[in-house]
């Protein structure tokens, strides 16, 4: 085979896998809080005053000192080209028998705004419910977010974290204690560069001149 037909082929060969490696989905990252006072754990952003213990924080639907719970993941510092999805995982229990009504709410800030703490469904998603359930000992639950269940998912890109609230909207005080909560970051990791493929094309220009010297 030409050098050139050697080189023409290897490009190619190249380029097919740099679009399947830059077009397959992938986990940039995975960010863990594991809540309370111990060695390890992380207080959130904010609303922890009157509910962090050593081995939770209690969420609660009335505001603590003014605030209520909110906590930042932060993304910016992942390696990604682009951001499919957002799955987040929470570890909770303490959840009441009396139609408590609870919402996970991600947000663009880190204030009690307009875009996140309302009354239904604006700028946010809802789907961690407890519709007169028990929750006895520990649960886990698990929800995906993505551009077309999230309407706030590219404000949350843009910005580079993505901000934890909850909602209740059941009557009475209600409240639940939440051990951890894992935000896995799920995107796609940017192409390689032209300096790779020149470097592959100089190689096989180097394989096919050593072939030819040896005819």
């Amino acid at each position: 085979m030409s050098p050139k037909k050697i080189l023409k082929a290897s490009l190619a060969a190249l380029a097919i896998t740099a679009a399947g490696a830059a077009s397959a989905s992938t986990v940039l990252g995975t960010i863990t809080h594991n809540y309370g006072n111990g060695v390890g754990d992380v207080a959130p952003t904010a609303g922890a005053a009157c509910g962090l213990t050593a081995n939770y924080v209690t969420v609660k639907d009335a505001a603590c000192n003014g605030q209520r719970f909110v906590d930042v993941f932060n993304f910016s510092g992942l390696g990604y080209k682009s951001i499919d999805s957002f799955t987040l995982t929470l570890s909770f229990d303490g959840a009441g028998a009396i139609a408590e009504d609870w919402f996970v709410r991600p947000a663009t800030g880190t204030a009690a705004s307009a875009d996140f703490w309302t009354t239904g469904v604006l700028n946010g998603y809802r789907n961690f419910e407890f519709w007169d359930t028990t929750i006895i000992g520990n649960t886990e639950r698990t929800f995906t977010f993505t551009a077309s269940s999230l309407d706030l998912f590219s404000a949350i890109v843009k910005s580079g974290h993505f901000d934890l609230w909850f909602a209740e909207e059941s009557i009475g005080s209600d409240s639940f204690n939440l051990a951890s909560a894992k935000l896995q970051v799920n995107g796609t990791v940017p192409e390689p560069s032209g300096l790779a493929l020149a470097a592959v094309a100089l190689l096989s220009l180097g394989v096919a001149a050593r072939r030819r010297g040896r005819r």
